[in-house]
């Protein structure tokens, strides 16, 4: 069973420690769970990660998912904070204007940033995408990206880095096919928009007059 506190850090997001930064992402995905169009499950994300120098994360996302494409089957918010030296973190309802203090009972090896620099994202890219060649240069939320996509019989993925943040990973699609080349799911990750520096301090607590109240140990 996965750490708790890894899972309430990350929440499964590709945005690493390495440097502050905070990031803001969007998320579309969907996949078509039958031959026809009438059965397709769609996922909306939205979200801002505050990334500390110390290795601390503050996480605020909601989501929402649709059936058969454009009706709503729920929403979801997820509001964390984790401390990285005090090896602890916060679960906090927004809603009830109430935060659950957790003590981590584990460790882990923290993911960092990719330490490449340069003009290209060569390694990078193929390190993410596999045989991957590098088609052409762009821009992703203000900030110069080297965009490199990859194929096989039955997907087809393109991803940006930017080499100036150290090939960070910016935007990424990946696209399946079935049989009759037809797409049968779409996932896509945007930067919308990124800004380089200490988070403020606040952000590493819930906010001021919220209940908070300590948890068991994850």
């Amino acid at each position: 069973m996965p750490c708790g506190c890894v899972v309430a850090a990350y929440l499964g997001l590709q945005l690493v420690s390495g440097y502050p930064r905070t990031v803001s992402f969007e998320i579309e995905s969907w996949a078509n769970n039958s031959w026809g169009l009438h059965n397709i499950d769609r996922h909306s994300v939205r979200g801002t990660v505050m990334i500390y120098s110390d290795g601390s994360r503050a996480n605020k996302v909601s989501s929402t998912y649709f059936r058969h494409y454009f009706v709503s089957n729920g929403d979801l918010a997820a509001h964390t904070i984790y401390l990285r030296p005090a090896n602890a973190m916060y679960d906090v309802d927004n809603q009830k204007r109430s935060a659950t203090y957790h003590r981590c009972s584990c460790t882990w090896d923290e993911p960092l940033i990719s330490e490449s620099s340069g003009v290209l994202c060569d390694a990078v890219a193929q390190a993410h995408l596999g045989k991957a060649r590098r088609v052409s240069q762009g821009m992703v939320a203000s900030i110069k990206v080297v965009r490199y996509e990859s194929s096989t019989s039955d997907a087809r993925e393109e991803a940006a880095f930017a080499p100036d943040r150290n090939c960070e990973l910016l935007e990424k699609v990946r696209t399946t096919y079935n049989t009759l080349t037809l797409p049968t799911s779409r996932y896509r990750f945007t930067v919308r928009s990124y800004s380089l520096g200490e988070p403020s301090h606040e952000f590493r607590f819930p906010p001021p007059g919220y209940a908070v109240k300590e948890g068991r140990r994850y």
